[in-house]
């Protein structure tokens, strides 16, 4: 079949106009896909730093922190901190040092996102074996930012009572945010 409309859309389909058209009638599609898709695209953030920070003797230090403008969205993030802790000084004794993630500077002890790490120095006959060992923490929480205020997410140690200072080595804070909220599991808290 040789007709005049074969000859002219084979003729087409052999030009680069049918490429045109194809591109220009996805593009609204490609546009609408897009700008949802915008919409969800995570917030990511963090920092990690191998300076020494020191916990003080019964107080709470702040090792890192994410913060974050005002939006005027609800955000869910996600935070992982990870440290390394070293012994403190002394010898003979039990060390008991809090890390927590929170959005408070010096969050209440006992929290869900909170690590307890401990040195513990054996006394053998009449030598002290100190715990040498640097304890490597981690820890992974769940946060709703309210929208239109700022927020800080923070990574915090604190020394128990009648525990020296000690130093933390290597840190880390990762924060990973969306506008959704992921279907509740159906586990129950």
């Amino acid at each position: 079949m040789n007709t005049s409309f074969a000859r002219s859309f084979r003729s087409w389909l052999n030009g680069k106009n049918w490429k045109k058209m194809m591109m220009l009638a996805a593009l609204p599609t490609w546009l609408a896909l897009g700008a949802g898709h915008a919409l969800a695209q995570p917030a990511v953030g963090g920092q990690d730093t191998a300076v020494n920070i020191g916990i003080p003797a019964a107080g709470c230090t702040t090792l890192n922190q994410q913060i974050f403008a005002a939006s005027n969205l609800v955000r869910y993030c996600v935070a992982t901190g990870s440290a390394d802790v070293l012994h403190p000084a002394g010898n003979g004794g039990t060390y008991v040092f809090n890390l927590t993630l929170n959005n408070a500077a010096c969050a209440p002890l006992n929290g869900g996102m909170e690590r307890t790490v401990q040195f513990q120095d054996v006394a053998v006959g009449a030598q002290v074996i100190r715990d040498n060992r640097i304890k490597e923490v981690t820890s992974t929480g769940f946060f709703t930012l309210a929208a239109n205020v700022g927020h800080i997410l923070r990574w915090t140690g604190r020394a128990l009572a009648g525990v020296p200072a000690t130093i933390v080595d290597d840190r880390s804070l990762s924060v990973v945010c969306l506008n959704q909220r992921l279907v509740a599991s159906p586990i129950p808290d």
